[in-house]
């Protein structure tokens, strides 16, 4: 499979996460809309953590386990930290 390009995922993980805080605004302030907005941020969002899981499943990362463990609990960290270290995973 081709790898997908790191600004690409990162335009996707910006656009994920201004659209969940776009609907949370929106739900605050109780418009329809709002949950609408909120299913299209979150599934955006799941859909790029699947894709994390994936890359990290696939590749030889070393602690791979730690990151498995980390997706699992603390689902953005991991996701900012492999966005930045992704270059570093894909020439190793």
């Amino acid at each position: 499979m081709k790898s997908v390009k790191t600004k690409t995922l990162i335009f996707i993980f910006i656009y994920s996460f201004l659209t969940i805080l776009l609907g949370a605004v929106l739900k605050i302030f109780q418009y329809e809309v709002s949950k609408y907005i909120l299913i299209i941020g979150l599934f955006s969002n799941f859909l790029l953590w699947l894709y994390f899981l994936y890359e990290i499943i696939i590749l030889k990362i070393n602690n791979k386990s730690v990151w498995l463990l980390s997706m699992f609990f603390f689902p953005i960290l991991p996701m900012i930290t492999y966005l930045i270290k992704r270059n570093y995973f894909l020439k190793s």
